[in-house]
């Protein structure tokens, strides 16, 4: 039994090599894609979506600072875009960064009370024992009850 746990380990050990018969670290792998993302984006800094999937890799890569410079960016453009809010309390969630990462959910919550940005303002409410918790549980339910 032993025995072929051992050849399933090896046979998956040499399955995790590259071509030339190095293996990669995932980070290293999030990393090079995220120089390339930053080289694409510098030839066509208006491509919205270049830079929202740049900030995607940046966030992947746990550059949480460059990705919530990126963040910045696309919201002095387009202040309305919920999505670029709740990812941006996400990313100050990431960071232990609670007050801001509250800030953007509330104000992505005013844009439209999405049911992910409630869920997680909600969460950091109750994290540091804010009444407002039980204010955003109410809206919830009374907005999406069937």
């Amino acid at each position: 039994m032993y025995r072929y746990i051992l050849i399933i380990c090896l046979a998956m050990l040499v399955a995790c090599k590259d071509k030339d018969g190095t293996t990669k670290n995932i980070k290293d792998s999030a990393i090079s894609s995220t120089k390339n993302i930053l080289d694409a984006l510098q030839k066509d800094s208006n491509n919205i979506e270049l830079q929202v999937a740049t900030a995607k890799s940046l966030d992947s890569s746990s550059n949480y600072k460059e990705a919530l410079k990126l963040y910045d960016k696309l919201i002095a453009k387009d202040n309305a875009n919920q999505d670029y809010w709740i990812e941006k309390g996400r990313l100050h969630a990431k960071t232990l960064d609670t007050v801001n990462a509250i800030k953007s959910f509330v104000i992505a919550t005013k844009i439209y009370p999405k049911p992910i940005a409630l869920l997680e303002l909600a969460n950091l409410f109750a994290e540091t024992k804010n009444i407002n918790t039980i204010k955003v549980c109410i809206v919830f339910p009374v907005r999406w009850s069937y």
